[in-house]
């Protein structure tokens, strides 16, 4: 039946796994392996395999982590040579630098004909690693390069920044499920709530979005949430921050549904999903102006980009005192939303490149 296709990543968690499910749960005339990596302290296993269709195959990742550690990298790249020769795959999908990197070189050792690498943000755009280590991930991108395969981001954005470093890329937008009824309203109430959904970690900047926060402390009308949990909790310190703790992706609609603004000052991204469902839901954006972010904003249309947290706090006064501005733009989200993100789409050019029919 159909093509077999591999997908292999290291971080079985977040939007990551949100996209290969996208892939194959739209897909039923081929069959999908997941070779996958664990990070316990995000999502269970179990979970997370709970999302897949049936039919899905999964293969525990062994040795594989994610700093690079020389010996356990070898381990976890003999480990892929195994599965490759054992099986027969038509294509490769590579999903993360990890997996991106050990993949193309397991895949040299192989008979598969394609073989596609998605890096889901490019590694020497982070933040939280030094100026080293960013020179590191360069260079072992360009070392990727030259092994077979097509690298393909989730973004315009992240592919340009590949291309600023002479890497060779193309792009498939990241897209969610449209539902044309979805598109809910701004409401006549006293309170605005201003969200964000993801993890506490050093890319999503909790301090910037606390310090914002703070900036509203006294005005009353104002409440902020972050839909989501991790290790940098105590970082939101601001009296009128919510912190959800860790919850379902159910419920993370359900608070996504009560927000009027989203806000996210995260760091770098791919192409985040939980703007996407935002965007659905019809709510205006202030969003970092960061590789991955800017994608989803065209300034002054359907919300504002930001440098500053002056300027994301002006950004935030100017859609909280104009409620036909947040509607007017929030209506622009959506419309943007459905015109170039949709998961069809982005079902549909994936499976182009996997060279297969739909």
């Amino acid at each position: 039946m159909g093509i077999k296709i591999i997908h292999v990543v290291e971080p079985f968690a977040s939007g990551v796994v949100d996209l290969i499910a996208t892939i194959i749960n739209q897909d039923e005339n081929n069959q999908h392996t997941v070779v996958h990596g664990s990070r316990l302290w995000v999502d269970d296993e179990k979970a997370v395999r709970s999302k897949f269709r049936n039919g899905t195959r999964f293969i525990r990742w062994k040795y594989v982590n994610r700093p690079i550690h020389p010996f356990f990298d070898f381990l976890s790249l003999l480990f892929l040579i195994k599965i490759f020769r054992r099986n027969h795959f038509d294509v490769i999908h590579l999903h993360s630098s990890k997996a991106g990197f050990l993949g193309r070189l397991a895949f040299v050792f192989s008979s598969i004909k394609n073989v596609i690498y998605t890096p889901h943000g490019a590694p020497f755009i982070r933040k939280d690693i030094s100026q080293l280590q960013r020179r590191l991930f360069i260079f072992l991108e360009r070392i990727g390069s030259y092994l077979p395969g097509k690298i393909i981001c989730c973004s315009r954005s992240e592919m340009q920044v590949y291309l600023r470093h002479k890497i060779n890329a193309d792009y498939i937008n990241n897209g969610i499920k449209i539902n044309p009824n979805q598109h809910k309203r701004q409401k006549d109430k006293y309170r605005i709530r201003i969200g964000f959904a993801g993890i506490l970690t050093e890319q999503k900047n909790p301090k910037e979005f606390n310090a914002v926060a703070s900036s509203f402390v006294s005005d009353s009308r104002v409440e902020f949430l972050w839909i989501g949990d991790g290790g940098l909790r105590e970082y939101i310190s601001s009296n009128n921050v919510i912190v959800t703790g860790w919850v379902s992706k159910s419920k993370v609609r359900k608070y996504l549904e009560t927000i009027d603004i989203y806000l996210s000052c995260s760091l770098w991204e791919g192409l985040p999903l939980a703007v996407l469902e935002a965007m659905s839901l019809g709510n205006p954006l202030v969003l970092r102006n960061s590789i991955g972010n800017k994608d989803l904003v065209e300034s002054g249309l359907n919300g504002y980009l930001y440098n500053t947290k002056d300027e994301a706090v002006d950004s935030l006064s100017t859609l909280i005192e104009d409620k036909d501005l947040r509607i007017k733009m929030g209506n622009e989200s959506a419309r943007l939303c459905s015109k170039s993100f949709n998961q069809k789409d982005t079902f549909e050019k994936y499976m182009i490149e996997y060279g297969s029919t739909f």
